[in-house]
């Protein structure tokens, strides 16, 4: 990292770099091999009082294969769970003194803007039904990944665009696509699949009766079947998402005598504040079925 000033304001300007980034398993059974990761940003230090408070960077990553089981996808799909739900209680139970801000010191949140953008060139997923390796059931395949999220005191807004997409049937006979994109060809062809998502508060004056809006577009797809390929599939989800994460109890208080206070730990906002309003939007340009 670096600094610099720019236009009078002092700006931190940082790089990161991964080259080859291996996962494997306990029993070294490659999960992602020789993947790049290039990070790069910058941020201004110390703004005037009054200005705005500016974080971005992007993250590029190169072509990602992933073999993962089902066993793979639950493992990961826990220690998320786990890492998103540990600060929780801690921070919505625990005693903060009141802030007191200085003069000198601009607003604390009200003006913070960050932008970040990811592309990956494209993400290949071979699902594996069983551990240890037992049987191959499809390869997923997504072309030119790329997001962008903005967030301010306003709102927040992320989209993720997929220019292609193809789920190869590896199910022999080999050779049939169970799902495809009919895109055309060129650099100025339309991206498969674009999902937008924009949260803003209710206290917001762009509120427009929701909070929360997701917004699904697709291009042309072109659909498959095979029996036995499906109902791997289906099996292959059904053992992630029946394998659920137990709720994590907290116990807090108790050292000195006093009662204890059992926390579950959950994502489910605050009933004090309101659930937040949804909106959903949709629409698909074609589909084509065989079946």
């Amino acid at each position: 990292n670096r600094f610099e000033a720019d236009e009078g304001e002092r700006v931190e300007r940082f790089e990161a770099r991964v080259d080859a980034m291996n996962l494997q398993d306990f029993s070294n059974y490659f999960l992602l091999e020789h993947v790049n990761i290039n990070l790069s940003g910058h941020r201004n230090v110390a703004p005037p009082i009054g200005c705005e408070r500016l974080l971005e960077f992007s993250i590029n990553v190169s072509d990602v294969v992933l073999n993962a089981s089902n066993h793979h996808v639950y493992l990961l799909y826990t220690i998320i769970s786990r890492l998103s739900s540990s600060g929780g209680p801690s921070a919505r139970h625990s005693k903060q003194k009141p802030q007191i801000q200085s003069p000198n010191q601009p607003p604390s949140s009200s003006n913070r803007t960050m932008k970040c953008q990811l592309a990956v060139g494209s993400v290949e997923l071979r699902m594996v039904l069983g551990s240890p390796v037992s049987r191959d059931i499809a390869r997923l395949k997504l072309q030119h990944v790329d997001a962008t999220y903005v967030t301010d005191a306003r709102k927040s807004r992320a989209v993720l665009s997929v220019g292609a997409l193809d789920l190869e049937d590896l199910v022999p006979p080999l050779g049939r696509s169970l799902v495809t994109s009919n895109q055309g060809a060129g650099s100025d062809a339309p991206d498969l699949l674009t999902v937008l998502y924009e949260f803003t508060p209710r206290d917001s004056p762009d509120n427009r009766g929701f909070e929360s809006w997701w917004d699904f577009k697709f291009q042309c797809l072109e659909l498959g079947w095979n029996d036995t390929t499906v109902a791997d599939l289906l099996l292959y989800v059904e053992e992630i998402s029946t394998r659920s994460p137990p709720t994590e109890e907290v116990i807090k208080g108790g050292t000195d005598g006093g009662e204890s206070e059992k926390v579950l730990v959950s994502g489910e906002p605050s009933s004090k504040q309101g659930s937040p309003r949804m909106q959903l939007t949709a629409s698909m340009q074609m589909l084509s079925a065989t079946l």
